[in-house]
């Protein structure tokens, strides 16, 4: 004789299946009281790719009767950089439908507002939740600018930069030193960083550069500056100089010595080209050693990686692989490749060059 799960025991099933809409769904055509368990979880964490899904999500927390916005703790909306803007639509506009469902989803804890122009309209000031996290892309408007204002509970800010346009937050929005009091996580350009990092909390901070800010030397050793001026200790950096030229990824590194964060960063992640770093390496043998002598007095670090800057091309294109390949075999025939970071920095548990782990 088999034995019917207990309520308990398919609680746990169905939220291990969280991410699996379809399993869920199917499931709740087995027995009718695992519909209330399935119901919360379908709601809970949703990823929004373009318009049209969105605008159905939209319409089903307004029109659904059970009230599904409740559920939602996780939301990510994108626009694409292409193609239509926007869906046919029949009486509300996509940004309204965004508006009103927002409205109903008090217990929404991390948004995500992906694109260049949808969201800017939108005024949030009646929105019932208190956020951890929020990503929003620029140009950052007066509407969002006061919705990020209005969420002292943000933990993790996300103010994503991007040089495919001419575009990036308005540091003037935030000038305010009681804003974002518990922000202890932050993604933005260093112009950003300087206005933020004075007096809050920040112990993990990812720094992108944008088209229009830090584009000379002098304005980045100023906008690094400012890390000494936050609540705690920085534990992580990571760091994409991608179109910064007058700073390379390695000079970044000591720029970071006339700072105090050297002592208590735990972990650094810095991008560099790889056909760069490979031909650098060819022509100058000792280019490893160079940057595992960087480190020095970066006493707590235990884990260092470079990653390529051009995303995507060490997993798309076999031929890095090559490269990656023939670098690592040379450089392992030559020396020791190990050594030079345990002599330089003996705290480090892990080293990374371009997904090759060299500890």
């Amino acid at each position: 004789m088999t034995r019917q799960l207990t309520l308990d025991a398919l609680a746990l099933i169905v939220e291990q299946l969280g991410s699996d809409r379809r399993t869920l769904l199917n499931m709740t055509m087995l027995r009718k009281d695992i519909y209330p368990l399935v119901f919360p979880v379908l709601y809970r964490s949703n990823d929004l790719l373009d318009l049209v899904e969105a605008s159905r999500f939209c319409r089903a927390i307004l029109d659904h009767p059970e009230s599904p916005g409740r559920f939602v703790h996780q939301l990510y909306m994108q626009v694409p950089f292409w193609g239509t803007l926007s869906p046919s639509t029949s009486d509300r506009s996509v940004s309204e439908l965004i508006r009103m469902s927002l409205n109903r989803m008090p217990n929404l804890q991390a948004l995500s507002l992906f694109g260049f122009s949808l969201f800017d309209s939108i005024d949030f000031s009646e929105c019932p939740f208190k956020l951890n996290y929020l990503l929003v892309t620029p140009p950052t408007t007066e509407h969002i600018a006061k919705l990020i204002r209005n969420q002292p509970t943000i933990t993790e800010l996300n103010l994503a930069t991007f040089t495919i346009s001419d575009q990036c937050v308005d540091a003037n929005h935030f000038l305010d030193p009681q804003v974002l009091p518990n922000l202890r996580t932050i993604t933005a350009c260093p112009k950003l960083i300087k206005t933020l990092a004075p007096g809050r909390p920040i112990e993990h901070v990812s720094l992108q550069m944008c088209t229009i800010h830090a584009l000379r030397k002098v304005d980045i050793i100023a906008d690094i500056a400012s890390l000494d001026q936050t609540t705690k200790p920085i534990k992580g950096l990571y760091v994409d100089l991608d179109v910064h030229h007058a700073v390379s990824s390695w000079h970044f590194i000591e720029l970071l010595k006339t700072t105090k964060i050297p002592p208590s960063l735990v972990r650094l992640t810095i991008k560099a080209n790889l056909l760069a770093f490979a031909t650098q390496q060819a022509t100058h043998p000792d280019h490893i050693n160079f940057i595992a002598q960087l480190l020095q007095g970066f006493t707590s670090l235990r884990y260092f990686e470079v990653e390529e800057a051009i995303e995507g091309v060490i997993e798309e294109q076999p031929a890095a692989h090559e490269v990656i390949n023939m670098m690592f075999a040379v450089l392992e025939r030559q020396t020791d490749i190990i050594l030079p970071w345990k002599q330089n920095c003996p705290s480090l548990i892990s080293v990374k060059f371009f997904d090759r782990d060299i500890i």
